[in-house]
């Protein structure tokens, strides 16, 4: 974007915004310019892609934080004036209100980074609760192992403890196999609440600055290379 900066033509005087390419009708901002800034003195352009501005005097003189130069990038805080009597241009008002907007996405990555932690957490309980569930088959490996132990050459007290230890082995199996059916029922519903909640307060936090669309399961990482967004069309980047 290109905007040719200067006093008005007429007697009014007032400041002056020509859009270079653009069709938009000229601007003006009610200040008073004194007869030393020239018509069309300064010349800004603004990349659209990176918000970058710089500054370009087309005639009379031009100083940027007190000192003349005739061409350069500035930064909106920058100081410059215009003329021989130093007229103090208003640079952020202009820039604030012809320069595209930028959002910033970085507060979205400790968002995703809390989202995605929470899911490995999730998964690593799952898998540890498996591996408990896992010493269920072994303990019946085990009965059916001693289930097939011969008693033909065992005394009576040696029958009658292999017995209670089978009892003993069979029990804690029942037991066990209620313990875990009724944790994983109660865990199944409770995961199911905390998935959704979850999920919820993920789609609300993990949305475009600009427009508010949520962002989709994209890792930060590929979402901070967009350049803008794909709903609002609002441009990424740090100013």
């Amino acid at each position: 974007m290109k905007l040719i900066v200067g006093r008005e033509d007429g007697n009014l005087s007032r400041l002056s915004i020509k859009p270079g390419k653009d069709k938009r009708p000229e601007d003006f901002i009610e200040i008073k310019v004194p007869a030393s800034v020239s018509r069309g003195q300064l010349e800004i352009e603004i990349n659209d892609e990176t918000g970058q501005m710089t500054i370009i005097s087309r005639k009379n003189v031009m100083f940027v934080n007190g000192r003349e130069c005739d061409r350069k990038t500035v930064a909106p805080s920058d100081f410059v004036e215009l003329g021989y009597e130093h007229w103090p241009l208003p640079l952020r008002e202009i820039y604030d209100t012809y320069a595209p907007k930028f959002y910033d996405l970085t507060p979205l990555r400790a968002v995703w980074n809390e989202y995605d932690n929470s899911v490995k957490e999730f998964k690593l309980k799952t898998a540890r609760m498996n591996a408990w569930r896992m010493g269920v088959p072994i303990l019946s490996t085990v009965a059916i192992a001693i289930s097939l132990v011969s008693c033909d050459d065992m005394t009576e007290s040696q029958k009658s403890a292999l017995m209670w230890f089978r009892i003993i082995l069979y029990t804690v199996m029942i037991v066990v196999n209620i313990v875990f059916f009724v944790i994983g029922m109660n865990r199944s519903k409770q995961n199911i609440i905390d998935e959704e909640e979850r999920r919820v307060r993920f789609q609300r936090r993990y949305v475009c600055p600009a427009c508010g669309h949520f962002m989709g399961q994209q890792p930060y990482d590929i979402i901070s290379q967009n350049k803008q967004c794909s709903w609002c069309r609002a441009k990424y980047g740090r100013r």
